[in-house]
């Protein structure tokens, strides 16, 4: 992958079986560093041509970056750009130079990075405002700091013996998995925080952390309509489309759904970037059509990439070895095609995350009982005040499948801290509960990680809707305009009209209409799916969203069944599982109870190599 591990400290242990595990295709560039003090590998895609670590002009001090530096702000002002022939660890080289570690409040994107300041004895790790490329670290008897962009590598490390938090490990296997913040289900292994600057004092001993940015959300946007705020959006939205596609010597892919997300970042693409469309699917469907679609419209080449029935089971078996104890297997959807999209591309683009943000998706909403039609979503913000009310509705439930006396509301209860208006929730610090209720998710970036750390440890992936930019305009953003407005498609109609007259494959209601309109239509198209020989779908484990019907694949297919009969031994060994109850909770979604979700987060958990070498290590209690 990219990204880098290293010991900061003593220690004389060598790390290049830790770093082995982070050069996943074996085409990355290598750079490598050691002294007394610090010893670093760091890896980067050869289309990133970073020539790690930079070297701050006039000091003794060198600059490693992963990720993506589009610019650094100014006076209010996002000026200058990184210039596109100084890389990132050269370009935050110099930025050091000039403003101290100050530097990194003002850097504009994702990225993760270590400055060694030889000449004042100090290393500092910086991360960027959510956190979006997590660095692992623990502490070791002998103080000695060990870190890494893979969790599975720190047990390479000699002097590490990893072990599970048996109170984080069951919230990790819950439906809703976790833990949040910094915390991971493994003892005393945590992520750097989000927005945060931690330095090391190599003389002293001593540790201090500056946190530079939080979320702060505000529902009064200095905003004359919403067509101001969408104006602001598109500007913002163009800008940093722009930035990252300024390289014509690279070949773009981008991953292209039906939906709006990628068809925005579509219209925002100058005429002249070489882009290439993909679409997965297990058959032509209705969205695969409409992607088609719009690729055509906009004359780029479009890729078809039909899983075939074996597909996720390869993805199974392949997956968990990159890992990071971070949400589910299926995730790494690409993982399946990735070489063959690695060998058309240098950089792939994606909208994901983008209606997270901007469409609602995870404000709180309340819900009216209507009877036979069921609960009806009012589109109106539901307030969550008190930890008790957070808990029943986002709070984690423990499986069948886990044999602990481990009271998952409790352990929320001891993670979340609320005094006065200050909220810290496990490991990260918020302002007020409202900020924490409504950046929750994003803080560190926690939606589908594993979605972005299977792309990027294959190539180089770039997400406009991480740019600061857009960061402040998110929390500026009306609640009513996220949830009864759709920011998404009044940009797609503003940046391109001709795209936003396709309709959206899921509404079968053009881009350019109202919100109600799209809204309304969800009841016609599922009503003309029903009933039209030219929507039927051709299996019931497949359906017309790109991703399949998971239950149905489960009950199909043998994968998450050979998994868990593989993986006996594991789950008999570990104290916190029972295995009886792991068949129940299969042998149940065969019957016809929905268990994909919990089986998935199973069988990811258990086909991750780090799982088994605890659960046979001799000293597992």
């Amino acid at each position: 992958m990219v990204g880098g591990c290293g010991v900061i400290g003593g220690g004389g242990y060598p790390i290049d079986d830790m770093a082995e595990t982070l050069a996943w295709t074996g085409e990355e560039d290598e750079s490598r560093y050691e002294d007394s003090s610090l010893r670093l590998h760091g890896f980067t895609h050869p289309s990133r041509n970073d020539q790690a670590p930079g070297r701050a002009p006039e000091r003794d001090a060198l600059v490693w970056v992963w990720g993506n530096v589009v610019g650094y702000r100014r006076n209010g002002s996002y000026r200058p750009r990184r210039p596109e022939d100084r890389p990132p660890s050269t370009y935050c080289a110099r930025r050091y130079a000039d403003d101290g570690l100050d530097f990194v409040r003002r850097l504009n994107g994702d990225f993760v990075g270590v400055v060694y300041d030889r000449e004042r004895s100090r290393v500092s790790v910086f991360t960027d405002r959510l956190g979006t490329w997590p660095l692992y670290f623990t502490e070791t008897d002998d103080d000695t700091v060990v870190f890494s962009a893979h969790v599975q590598s720190l047990a390479e490390y000699p002097s590490i013996s990893p072990a599970f938090d048996e109170e984080y490990v069951v919230q990790h296997l819950s439906w809703r998995g976790g833990p949040y913040g910094v915390k991971t289900p493994l003892q005393g292994i945590e992520t750097f925080p989000p927005g945060t600057v931690t330095t090391y004092d190599l003389e002293g001993g001593s540790v201090s952390r500056e946190t530079y940015w939080r979320p702060k959300f505000s529902d009064s946007g200095t905003f004359d309509s919403y067509s101001a705020y969408v104006d602001a959006f598109v500007d913002r939205f163009q800008a940093s489309v722009a930035e990252r596609t300024r390289d014509r010597s690279k070949r773009y892919g981008i991953l292209l759904s039906g939906g709006s997300d990628a068809r925005l970042i579509l219209g925002a693409l100058d005429d002249d970037v070489d882009v290439t469309a993909y679409h997965m699917a297990d058959w032509m469907s209705k969205e695969a059509r409409t992607a088609e679609r719009i690729a055509m419209k906009k004359d780029v080449p479009f890729r078809f990439l039909r899983r075939d029935p074996g597909y996720l089971g390869r993805v199974l078996e392949r997956s968990p070895k990159m890992w990071n104890f971070q949400q589910l297997f299926n995730q790494a959807w690409a993982e399946g095609f990735i070489d063959d999209i690695r060998s058309e591309v240098d950089v792939l683009l994606t909208g994901h995350f983008a209606d997270t943000m901007f469409k609602g998706t995870f404000v709180p909403t309340r819900y009216v009982g209507l009877g036979p039609l069921g609960p009806h979503d009012t589109r109106v913000e539901l307030p969550i005040n008190s930890i008790e009310e957070f808990d029943r509705e986002f709070g984690p439930r423990k499986p069948e499948f886990v044999d602990s006396d481990v009271e998952l509301p409790d352990v929320l209860a001891r993670n979340i801290r609320w005094i006065g208006d200050h909220v810290e929730s496990y490991g990260i610090e918020f302002d007020s509960f409202r900020d924490f209720v409504l950046g929750r998710l994003h803080v560190p970036a926690t939606t589908d990680p594993f979605f972005r750390q299977s792309l990027r440890e294959n190539l180089e992936l770039q997400m406009p809707i991480y740019d600061d930019r857009l960061l402040d305009l998110w929390m500026a953003t009306p609640t009513a305009y996220k949830l009864r407005r759709n920011v998404i498609n009044s940009a797609v109609k503003a940046i391109d009209p001709e795209l936003a007259d396709i309709p959206h494959a899921a509404t079968g209601v053009p881009v350019r209409c109202s919100y109600p309109v799209h809204r309304i239509g969800d009841l016609p198209m599922n009503a003309l799916r029903l009933a039209s020989p030219f929507e039927a779908i051709p299996a019931e484990h497949v359906g017309h969203h790109p991703w399949g019907n998971h239950p149905e694949l489960i009950r199909k297919g043998s994968y998450v069944k050979d998994a868990l009969y593989d993986a006996e031994d594991v789950i008999r060994s570990l104290p916190f599982l029972d295995w009886d109850a792991a068949v129940d909770c299969y042998e149940d979604h065969l019957a016809g109870e929905d268990n994909a979700k919990l089986l998935y987060r199973l069988v990811t958990f258990l086909e991750a190599p780090l799982t088994r070498r605890i659960a046979t290590a001799d000293d597992q209690p």
